[in-house]
């Protein structure tokens, strides 16, 4: 309960959370980065199912609040923003933007609290967000993690802080550096979840359950595979059996995952 409080304790007025407590800078804003605000929405609405204490229900409504005031004009999030809901930047090569990661994340805990909740508004922010991601793919199933506000466009930063339109015109370091397009899972989770919640709360949670399934699948024979390249190519006797039973351990576990993988209705 200690945590908990402390969650309570540093809940901007805005109804987001800085990045770092009692932080300054980029720091101190209210901050989607790295699931910050996200995260703790979920966490406290999973205590409030645990303690039952309507603390954590309001505070976590409060911080739904926050997302549906801050979601873009173009249905995604920002990974930061100031006090007057402006979106601000981060980190030199973070520009000002809106962010397909961080939209997932938004998506992620308004499904979860309309389900706790059931607050309209907070299911249709989400599958607004959702229709802004699944426009916006810059090939079948990949993002960019960063577009221009206003145009959509996908941009690069670098160290300098200068903004560009093409991934190769920034240094090396920072191109291979940072994750700025990919096929990613909480993107392609989030579009998933929203479909199925507007289908109704069996769906939503029959959803929710075959993606965390399948990440719980993968998690378990990417475990297996490193345990494999551990053994040592000479190994004999018990050794060796050890080995071989990683292996097709980790062959089933990979099937498995491809079996729950979840498919397009």
């Amino acid at each position: 309960r200690k945590g908990l409080a402390f969650l309570l304790a540093t809940q901007n007025a805005d109804g987001a959370w800085p990045q770092i407590p009692a932080a300054s800078g980029y720091q101190a804003l209210s901050t989607l980065n790295d699931d910050v605000t996200p995260s703790h929405i979920r966490i406290l609405l999973r205590a409030s199912d645990i303690f039952a204490d309507p603390a954590y229900d309001a505070a976590a409504r409060r911080g739904m609040d926050f997302l549906v005031a801050a979601q873009l004009e173009s249905g995604g999030w920002a990974q930061q923003y100031d006090t007057d809901l402006a979106p601000r930047s981060a980190r030199s090569f973070e520009p000002v933007a809106a962010s397909s990661i961080e939209s997932a994340y938004a998506i992620a805990a308004l499904l979860d609290g309309h389900a706790r909740l059931g607050d309209a508004r907070y299911l249709e922010t989400a599958k607004r967000g959702a229709r802004w991601l699944a426009r916006s793919q810059t090939d079948p199933e990949v993002w960019s993690r960063f577009y221009e506000i206003g145009t959509n466009r996908p941009i690069f930063g670098d160290r300098d802080g200068s903004v560009h339109y093409v991934l190769g015109e920034i240094s090396k370091e920072r191109r291979l550096g940072y994750e700025w397009l990919g096929r990613f899972p909480e993107v392609i989770a989030a579009i998933r979840l929203a479909r199925a919640a507007g289908n109704g709360a069996e769906a939503y949670a029959a959803e929710k359950a075959a993606i965390g399934e399948a990440k719980r699948l993968a998690q378990l024979a990417n475990g297996l595979k490193d345990g494999k390249h551990r053994q040592r190519p000479d190994a004999a006797g018990p050794e060796r059996f050890e080995a071989e039973t990683w292996m097709v351990a980790m062959d089933e576990l990979l099937a498995a995952v491809e079996q729950a993988r979840p498919r397009e209705p």
